[in-house]
């Protein structure tokens, strides 16, 4: 992984983070930025592992630890003191401030927020403003470290920070051997081989010293583009002959819940009805899926209300909500492809949709928007307001590059892109889309 302070880059360890982040100073952020399926949640065991034993460490998960506690905060307990205070097993209706300081003394301590960018834009300014009210408190203060997904260098956020730690795409070599230990016999190898370069998917990134696969970045992408092929031997539905990065995964999710719905996009259609129910007014949709709402909308297929909402409980889509009658699509790359559908539902128009996707806090999720009919055509609106939250035109290139399909229309789609670049930041996106190559 990179590590970047100031002038300073250098490539490290997990052990080399661990201790880097023990001993930083005082009040200092860290961020430590990871695509989603690339290993960010065993980092911070990692890291909690590695430190718990030497420095005082508070670990919360900013969906499920912080955002209950913002909706119950005062001005006397912010949402981070509750959330601190609860991991830490303080009690008492004194002042947080005065119990963090009697618990804590003089001693270092670390609080490590996994997830950040799944909040929404509203949550993670009230996370911001928790971070500067306990900067401003006469105690020992934390190093705050923020694992999350590449986004948006955002000059709303309280403090930028004094370190960011990057970890990379995998290399071909690593996705290579992965593939190979998927697909031992040697039949089944050629196979897969065989259908990754006949949809694309063996494409590389054409700006990277390293040899890396565009669609094949993480860990979760190489399973499922995997599974993709495995499917493809029991005669599935394929994926479309040059699929972008959303039609991938929604070709993924049409094959688990092929018992319920006729295809991938009937499958995705049922889905944006639960989560349109009750939601029309909503900033951000509420992702859960429940039984009431999925007994409400038309099924995609002639089976019963009952017969599949049940079968979409025990699919390999979902996994088990907060409730026994609710459930979550297994991984947030998933709830991207859903979120951004949702988005391109509701904002037709490019200036209304390029505002509402530069809000969201991952560049994997303005992809998502990038990968549907109305986000390609409103491709350049977005990508300026991508580059006018001061995000960095390299890493906006990388996902602009997987989710556009290299079809017959990519050359003019980026050609007239350029001509119509504003900023230096655009212009350079684009021009590193472009040299990606043409349709395949």
């Amino acid at each position: 992984m990179r590590w970047r302070a100031g002038e300073i880059v250098e490539d490290i360890d997990e052990s080399q983070l661990a201790d880097r982040l023990r001993v930083g100073r005082a009040g200092q952020q860290t961020w430590v930025l990871a695509r989603g399926g690339a290993g960010k949640s065993r980092l911070v065991d990692s890291v909690q592992s590695g430190s718990c034993d030497r420095v005082a460490t508070v670990r919360m998960d900013a969906a499920l630890d912080f955002r209950p506690k913002a909706e119950l905060a005062t001005a006397k307990r912010p949402a981070l003191a509750a959330v601190v205070a609860e991991k830490m097993d303080i009690t008492g209706e004194s002042d947080i401030i005065e119990l963090l300081q009697d618990t804590l003394g003089d001693q270092p301590w670390l609080i490590l927020v996994d997830g950040t960018d799944e909040l929404t834009a509203a949550e993670r300014r009230m996370l911001d403003k928790d971070l500067a009210w306990l900067s401003r408190q006469r105690i020992t203060q934390p190093h705050v470290v923020r694992f999350e997904r590449p986004g948006f260098s955002d000059a709303t956020r309280s403090q930028l920070p004094d370190a960011i730690v990057e970890l990379p795409e995998l290399s071909c070599e690593v996705v290579d051997a992965a593939l190979a230990r998927k697909f031992a016999a040697e039949g089944a190898h050629l196979a897969a081989r065989a259908f990754l370069v006949k949809f694309g998917l063996d494409r590389k990134r054409a700006t990277d010293k390293t040899c890396r696969y565009v669609h094949m970045a993480t860990w979760r992408d190489v399973e499922t583009v995997s599974d993709l092929a495995a499917d493809a031997a029991k005669a599935m539905d394929e994926p479309p002959s040059v699929p972008n990065r959303s039609e991938i995964y929604a070709t993924w999710l049409g094959h688990r819940l092929s018992g319920i719905a006729p295809s991938a996009d009937a499958a995705s259609r049922w889905l944006d009805r639960m989560v349109a129910v009750g939601v029309q007014e909503a900033s951000e949709p509420d992702l859960l899926l429940t039984l009431d709402r999925c007994s409400t909308v038309a099924t995609p297929g002639a089976a019963p209300h009952s017969e599949a909402c049940a079968a979409l409980m025990k699919s390999a889509a979902v996994k088990s909500g907060p409730s026994s009658t609710s459930w979550i699509l297994r991984n947030q790359t998933l709830m991207d492809l859903l979120l951004a559908r949702w988005l391109v539902n509701k904002h037709e128009d490019c200036a209304l949709l390029s505002a509402a996707t530069a809000d969201v806090a991952s560049l994997e999720l303005t992809a998502m928007v990038f990968g549907q009919t109305v986000g390609r055509r409103c491709l350049v609106p977005i990508v300026a307001a991508v580059c006018s939250r001061g995000t960095p035109a390299e890493q906006i290139g990388k996902f602009v590059d997987e989710a556009l399909a290299r079809d017959a229309e990519f050359v003019e789609l980026i050609d007239r892109a350029k001509e119509r670049a504003q900023t230096a930041c655009e212009r350079e996106v684009f021009a590193a889309v472009g040299a990606g190559g043409a349709a395949r």
